[in-house]
């Protein structure tokens, strides 16, 4: 009787130790928005209201605090991987110099909702949801991209943003 819930018992050990991994190395893309975006609004948004970025650190505006020790005694309860996948989520944003907002956001509200919105990931290529087309290409002389370095920045941003990075 016990023998059909040991395949079902090994799934769920190897999701949740991949899972992990990803969270221990900072890899684990969108983990910010599904957790806090709900409160806090996108990356941006907390990065003006809330975090002070310093020394290539994030601290909370109000207590000074390293946020990092905020995060695991916040509302929710985060794990020690989950706490250094967000930290490591919002400081990429923090360092990003708003490259998004300066270039995009006259016309995109943010990166997060732009991918979530609109892009689906088929066979590692970003393409539109509704238009179908390849995002890499459309990417290519549109808004103020110049370069090719330009368009690949912009498809890894939009990519690590889609749900649960897919």
């Amino acid at each position: 009787m016990m023998r059909p819930l040991f395949p079902v018992a090994l799934f769920i050990a190897m999701f949740l130790s991949t899972s992990a991994g990803h969270a221990q190395t900072g890899e684990w893309p969108g983990l910010y928005f599904e957790r806090c975006g709900k409160c806090h609004g996108n990356a941006d948004a907390i990065l003006d209201k809330h975090i002070e970025p310093g020394d290539g650190k994030l601290f909370s505006r109000r207590s000074r605090q390293d946020l990092r020790i905020l995060l695991g005694n916040h509302f929710t309860p985060l794990d020690r991987s989950e706490v250094e996948a967000i930290y490591m989520e919002v400081l990429r944003v923090a360092q990003g110099s708003g490259r998004f907002k300066q270039q995009c956001a006259i016309c995109h509200i943010s990166a997060e909702q732009l991918a979530r919105e609109y892009l689906v990931l088929r066979d590692g290529e970003l393409f539109g949801r509704y238009s179908g087309r390849s995002i890499e290409r459309f990417l290519t002389g549109h808004g103020r991209l110049e370069t090719r370095d330009d368009v690949a920045f912009f498809v890894e941003v939009l990519q690590r943003n889609l749900p649960s990075g897919r």
